[in-house]
C-alpha cells in the first residue's frame, strides 16, 4: 500500500514538512532528484538566515531548534551596506533575529531527523499526470518508472515545479535581474578585504541597478554574488560565462558593469573564484495567487510562490508553508485509525491555501516593488551617487520589511506566552533609523547635520543619543562556561538589577515571582554569546538563587522580591534597594573613552578584588561615557578591603580616583548646597521624578506641609506665589533667603513651582481638569539625584 502523502523535493521546505508529519506518525515518502544525500560542490547552496516568526518557528515545532542553535552562526547577523564608491551607509546587527546557517547544514539537520528509507534518491520527476481513473495521480520519473496510489501529492520542488502545471497554467517570469555566483576561499589574496568589509556576516554594495554582495559561510570562505540587470540569455549569448577570466575582465572593464566602482570592490570581482554560476531571478505573477482547488495536489514554498530574493524570506516562507499545511493535516488526522479521510484531507489543503494566497501575494508584491524602484534608477538619475543612494534605500527597506509577521506566529506566541524584549524593540528602531539613510544627496546630508546641531542647541527634534553607547556584546567570544552563564542570569534577577529593570520586572510581576522563558533571556544581547542553548539550561540547574520550572524551559527567583514590589519600577522602592547597596559600593573615575569592550574590560579589572553584584558605567545626558563607574561589591567587607588597598590599582598604567559611593554622594551634596554645581532637576529615580499618586493625595500632602491651594493668595497659581517677585540676582524669594531642604538621606530637595518647566505646566493642566477649578495644592518636592549631578 502506498504512503498517504508523496512529497516531491527534498530541500528545506519538503524536509520540514516531512519531519512534522513524522512526529505524528503520518505516512509519507519523499522523491528527490539528487543521487544521494551528499551535495555536489556546485549545488551546496549559500547561507540562510532563519527568522524567529517563520523558519525558526517551524524548527521549534519540529523539535529541532536546539540542534539548529548548535550549528547556527549567531554572530553572523551583521549587514554592511555600501555604495559603488566604497562608502559605508550603515552597519546593521540583526543579532538573534537572523542567525546564519549554511543550506547544506540545514538540510543535513532535517535529513537526520527522519528515517533514511523515507527518501527515494535519484528520482527526478518528469511529470505528474492523472491516472486512468481520472481520480488519482501518477508520478512519472525521468528513468521511465512511475509511482501512484497517494491521497495527496505535495510539490516542494522549487521554481520549476512539475506539480504546478496540473494546478495552474501560470509560470515564473524573469525579473530582468541575475546574480553571478562565485567564491573567495581563505587562501585568496582578497580574503583580508572580505573579513574587513563583511566580517562574519554580509556586505552589500549597490548602485545603478548593480550589486556586489559577499557572505561568509560556515567554513569561513565567502560566497560572492554579482547582481546585474541583464537579459535572461546573458550567460549564453552575451557573455560566455564558461570563459572564467574573460568574463571577469568584461565585468571590470565595461562601464555597464563595475569599471567605475571603487578599487577595493573591484578587487573582489578580480579575485573571485569559479566556476561561476548564473542565477536568474524569477517570480510568479501576482495574479496567479488564487488558483482553483485541484483535488489531490498541493504546492508549498517556491513551487507555490517563487519570487526574487527578499533578504532570506524565500526559505522562511517555504518552511512556514510546511508548518501551516502540516498543522491543517494533523488537525484532520484520525490517529486512532492511522488514517485521514479524503474529504478531511481536502479540507486541510483548502484551509492551507486560503491562508497562503494573501500572504504569498503580499510577499511577491513587495518583491516587485523593491525591484521596480531599483530598476527605475538605471539611466535616469543625474549622477551615480544618487542612483546608489536609491539602491541603498531599497535594500534598507527590505531589511525593515523583515518584521512582517504571519498570523500563525501570533497563535504560537499566545500559546507559549512569549513576548518581544526591549532589545527587539530597539532592533526595530535601529532598522527604522537606518532606513532613513540613503534618501538624500550630499547637500541634504549637510542640511541634516545643521538640523542635528540645532537639536543639540535645544531647537528641533531630539537627537538619538543611544548611538553614543559604544558597548558591543559581540566583542567577547562565544562560550559555554557555566560560571559565566550563571553570573549573568543571576544578575538579571538580583536585587541589584531587577527592581530597576522595567522590562524584566514586568515579566516577573514584582513579588508575584512569575517564571520567565529561557528562550527570551537567551535572546538578550549579552546572552547570545552563551552557546549552545542547552549549556544555559545546564548551568542554571546549579544556581543557588534561581530555579528552573516548566520542564526546564523557564526560570525564576528562589526567594521572591518583597511584597511591596509590583511589576512597575517605583522610585521609592528603587531608593530602598539603592540605599541598601550604598555602603558596599565604590566610585572610580579615570577609565578614559568608551570602546566596544569597555564594559567587559572593567568587569575583568575588578574581578581580582572580590565578587561584585553590579558594575555600572556612568553616562552624560547624551549617553556618552563619563569615564567613571559605580561598583557594587557583594559585601561591605569586600568594599572596605578594596578601599584600603595601598597602592591603589591602576587602569592601563594610569591612576584612578577611588572613593566610597557614600563619600562621593556626600561631596556632591555639599557642592550643591554651596552652589558649585546644579542639581539634576529631573529627579533621582529612573522615572524622572514622576509622582504616581493621584491629585487628591498630592494635595493633602502639600497642605500638610503648609502649602495653600486655590488660584488666589500666596502659594496659588493665580496670586503672589513663589514664582513672583523672585530676586534672581540675590537668590532670594520675597526678601527671604531660601533654606535647602533635605530628605531622610540628607539629599537636598527642590520645591518645583508652576511655570518652572513643561512638566509643571502639564501637572497644572491635569489638576485644572480634575475638579473644574477646585482648589489644589502646590506641586510636591522633587528629589535631587546627587549621583547624576
Amino acid at each position: 500500500m502506498a504512503p498517504t502523502i508523496a512529497i516531491i523535493g527534498g530541500g528545506p521546505c519538503g524536509l520540514t514538512f516531512a519531519r512534522l508529519l513524522q512526529l505524528k506518525n503520518i505516512d509519507y515518502v519523499i522523491f528527490e532528484r539528487d543521487a544521494s544525500s551528499t551535495p555536489t560542490p556546485q549545488h551546496q547552496g549559500g547561507s540562510l538566515d532563519l527568522h524567529p516568526k517563520t523558519g525558526q518557528l517551524a524548527l521549534k515545532r519540529a523539535g529541532l531548534f536546539e540542534e539548529y542553535s548548535n550549528i547556527a552562526r549567531w554572530n553572523a547577523g551583521t549587514v554592511a551596506v555600501m555604495d559603488p564608491a566604497g562608502k559605508t551607509w550603515v552597519n546593521l546587527d540583526r543579532g538573534a533575529d537572523a542567525p546564519e546557517v549554511d543550506r547544506v547544514q540545514l538540510r543535513r539537520l532535517l535529513l537526520d531527523s527522519i528515517p533514511q528509507d523515507k527518501v527515494c534518491w535519484g528520482h527526478p520527476v518528469k511529470s505528474v499526470e492523472r491516472d486512468e481513473s481520472g481520480a488519482g495521480w501518477v508520478i512519472k520519473f525521468a528513468d521511465g518508472s512511475t509511482a501512484t496510489g497517494f491521497k495527496l501529492v505535495v510539490g516542494a520542488d522549487g521554481a520549476w515545479s512539475k506539480v504546478r502545471s496540473q494546478i495552474t497554467p501560470a509560470k515564473p517570469v524573469y525579473s530582468e535581474k541575475m546574480y553571478i555566483e562565485g567564491r573567495i576561499s581563505q587562501g585568496n589574496p582578497c580574503y583580508a578585504t572580505m573579513t574587513e568589509v563583511a566580517g562574519a556576516g554580509t556586505m552589500m554594495a549597490m548602485g545603478a541597478g548593480k550589486q556586489i554582495a559577499v557572505q561568509q559561510m560556515a567554513d569561513n570562505s565567502y560566497r560572492v554574488y554579482l547582481g546585474l540587470q541583464v537579459p535572461e540569455d546573458f550567460p549564453r549569448n552575451i557573455v560566455d560565462i564558461s570563459s572564467f577570466e574573460l568574463t571577469k575582465d568584461t565585468f571590470l572593464s565595461s562601464p555597464k558593469f563595475f569599471a567605475d566602482w571603487s578599487p577595493n570592490l573591484k578587487e573582489i570581482v578580480k579575485n573571485m573564484e569559479g566556476p561561476l554560476r548564473p542565477w536568474p531571478m524569477h517570480r510568479m505573477p501576482v495574479e496567479s495567487m488564487g488558483w482553483t482547488r485541484v483535488h489531490g495536489l498541493a504546492l508549498i514554498g517556491d513551487a507555490a510562490h517563487v519570487s526574487t530574493p527578499f533578504v532570506g524570506e524565500g526559505v522562511n516562507w517555504a518552511m512556514y508553508d510546511a508548518l501551516v499545511l502540516a498543522d491543517r493535516i494533523i488537525e484532520q488526522y484520525d490517529s486512532s485509525n492511522d488514517d485521514i479521510a479524503d474529504d478531511r484531507l481536502e479540507l486541510a489543503v483548502t484551509q492551507y491555501e486560503e491562508e497562503m494566497f494573501p500572504r504569498a501575494k503580499d510577499f511577491i508584491e513587495r518583491c516587485i516593488g523593491i525591484m521596480s524602484d531599483e530598476q527605475k534608477t538605471t539611466g535616469t538619475a543625474p549622477a551615480a551617487n544618487v542612483e546608489a543612494e536609491k539602491d541603498v534605500q531599497n535594500v534598507l527597506a527590505e531589511l525593515k520589511a523583515e518584521g512582517a509577521a504571519p498570523t500563525e506566529e501570533k497563535k504560537e506566541s499566545e500559546t507559549n506566552g512569549a513576548a518581544a524584549s526591549d532589545e527587539a524593540a530597539e532592533e526595530a528602531r535601529i532598522v527604522a533609523e537606518a532606513a532613513k539613510l540613503g534618501e538624500k544627496s550630499e547637500e541634504s546630508e549637510s542640511k541634516n547635520e545643521a538640523k542635528s546641531q540645532n537639536s543639540r542647541n535645544g531647537r528641533g527634534e531630539r537627537p538619538n543619543y543611544r548611538d553614543n553607547i559604544k558597548f558591543d556584546p559581540t566583542s567577547k567570544e562565544t562560550t559555554s562556561d557555566p560560571v559565566e552563564i550563571r553570573k549573568q542570569v543571576e544578575f538579571y534577577f538580583s536585587d541589584s538589577n531587577l527592581p530597576m529593570d522595567k522590562f524584566l520586572l514586568s515579566k516577573v510581576g514584582g513579588s508575584a515571582n512569575r517564571a520567565v522563558e529561557l528562550q527570551l533571556l537567551h535572546s538578550f544581547k549579552r546572552m547570545r554569546r552563551f552557546q549552545p542553548f542547552s549549556a544555559v539550561v545546564e548551568a542554571l540547574k546549579s544556581s543557588e538563587t534561581l530555579e528552573l520550572v516548566d520542564n526546564d524551559t523557564k526560570v525564576r527567583r528562589k526567594v521572591p522580591l518583597p511584597e511591596s514590589v509590583n511589576e512597575n519600577p517605583d522610585a521609592d522602592i528603587v531608593k530602598v534597594f539603592e540605599d541598601k547597596a550604598m555602603d558596599r559600593s565604590i566610585y572610580a573615575k579615570g577609565f578614559g573613552e568608551e570602546e566596544p569592550s569597555t564594559q567587559f574590560d572593567i568587569e575583568a579589572f575588578f574581578a581580582p578584588y572580590g565578587p561584585t553584584n553590579a558594575i555600572r558605567l556612568r553616562r552624560h545626558f547624551d549617553k556618552t561615557f563619563k569615564g567613571s563607574v559605580f561598583v557594587e561589591f557583594d559585601s561591605e567587607e569586600t568594599q572596605k578591603k578594596f578601599l584600603d588597598l595601598d597602592p591603589k590599582p591602576k587602569w592601563k598604567g594610569r591612576d584612578l580616583l577611588i572613593k566610597s559611593k557614600r563619600q562621593y554622594c556626600d561631596e556632591k551634596v555639599k557642592d550643591i548646597e554651596a552652589g558649585r554645581i546644579k542639581p539634576n532637576r529631573q529627579g533621582g529615580s529612573r522615572n524622572h521624578g514622576r509622582d504616581n499618586r493621584d491629585w487628591k493625595e498630592r494635595r493633602a500632602e502639600d497642605q500638610k506641609r503648609g502649602f495653600r491651594g486655590g488660584r488666589g493668595g500666596r502659594g496659588g497659581r493665580g496670586g503672589r506665589g513663589r514664582g513672583n517677585g523672585r530676586d534672581r540676582e540675590n537668590g532670594r524669594d520675597n526678601g527671604r533667603s531660601q533654606e535647602v531642604q533635605k530628605d531622610s538621606r540628607g539629599v537636598p530637595v527642590i520645591q518645583s513651582t508652576a511655570g518652572d518647566d513643561e512638566a509643571s505646566k502639564k501637572r497644572a493642566r491635569e489638576e485644572d481638569g480634575n475638579a473644574n477649578g477646585a482648589q489644589n495644592g502646590d506641586h510636591p518636592a522633587k528629589k535631587v539625584d546627587a549621583k547624576e549631578a
